[in-house]
């Protein structure tokens, strides 16, 4: 036959587990923090990089709207004789291009997902973010759990 533990033991131990779940959490969560934000440091030059090659895209892809006007130009600009050669041919091919539908798209992607998501996940780490005033809640419970008189039954008090 087992043997109940008394209520005051069960309460002491349920709390001390409590204590020590609420200490792992604590620890976990502060070492989870430290690699997002070594995460965020160690992806700072990339960021820049893209930020570099985004500005190359742009102008690049600014550059060919620019000349394929040009082209359109001097497309427009052919006599009827000359409708079907083949420079009308290409110049009509180069005009097919959408470099203004492109660089409208890719204007409007301001972030890859994943990096908007981290960016996101560091403002809250930094700003809003307090998991030490969630566990201190905790902590401060579990103390007052640990520290009450518990009544040990009738007559026994």
């Amino acid at each position: 036959m087992t043997t109940r533990l008394s209520r005051p033991k069960r309460w002491r131990t349920a709390v001390a587990r409590a204590k020590y779940a609420a200490t792992a959490l604590d620890k976990l969560q502060s070492e989870w923090n430290l690699k997002l934000q070594e995460l965020y440091e160690e992806t700072a030059s990339l960021r820049e990089k893209k930020t570099t090659r985004r500005a190359e895209l742009t102008s690049a892809l600014k550059t060919l709207i620019d000349l394929q006007s040009e082209y359109e130009d001097w497309s427009s600009s052919i006599l009827d004789e000359f409708s079907d050669s083949p420079t009308k041919e290409k110049l009509d091919a180069v005009a097919d291009f959408d470099f203004k539908g492109v660089l409208e798209d890719f204007s409007d992607r301001k972030l890859l997902a994943l990096e908007e998501a981290l960016d996101e996940v560091i403002g809250v780490i930094e700003n809003d973010y307090n998991e030490e005033d969630l566990l201190e809640d905790v902590f401060t419970t579990l103390e007052g759990a640990a520290e009450c008189d518990l009544p040990l039954g009738y007559g026994r008090d």
